[in-house]
């Protein structure tokens, strides 16, 4: 397994159509290894799942800049992406 966080969730992005489930490993791989947009990326894929907000708060507490947008564009798509509170 590759030890670096970015590499991981960098593999994770280009593998996530073929093999999600790799994918995901290797986002949570990251996020464990403080990579707050690989955090980020669990969280969302966990999309409403309660299991998601550990992901996402942990990605905003390391100050993941720029996905607040986001955030914004899934609520309106599809309603709250997770749990507010």
């Amino acid at each position: 397994m590759i030890d670096d966080p970015v590499a991981q969730r960098s593999l994770g992005f280009l593998v996530q159509v073929e093999d999600p489930g790799r994918a995901m490993s290797l986002y949570r791989a990251a996020a464990e290894g403080g990579d707050a947009i690989a955090a980020f990326n669990v969280g969302m894929t966990l999309g409403k799942s309660p299991a998601a907000v550990p992901w996402l708060r942990q990605a905003a507490a390391a100050g993941a800049r720029g996905l607040r947008r986001t955030r914004g564009v899934a609520r309106h798509r599809r309603g709250p992406a997770w749990p507010c509170g």
